[in-house]
């Protein structure tokens, strides 16, 4: 029998949770030119292939790919409480 931590932590909707927020956060770096975010040492491999732009365009699209997966785990997954 599984405990009950290790059913609320593998739970595919805490997934979808961290995915969302994951997801939102990276918008927003791209999107709001946030500064920590962007110069961050592993954004400047995408800022030096892509440029500047080109690196917040790649932040904003993979966080609406991150955070559409968090939103349909989020909805479809039954909670784990």
């Amino acid at each position: 029998m599984k405990s009950m931590f290790a059913i609320v932590i593998l739970s595919p909707w805490w997934l979808g949770a961290l995915c969302l927020v994951g997801g939102l956060l990276s918008m927003a770096g791209g999107l709001l030119n946030l500064g920590w975010f962007m110069e961050h040492p592993k954004a400047q491999v995408f800022v030096d292939k892509y440029g500047y732009t080109g690196a917040r365009i790649f932040y904003c699209v993979l966080g609406l790919v991150f955070a559409g997966l968090g939103l349909f785990l989020v909805t479809t997954m039954e909670r784990p409480w």
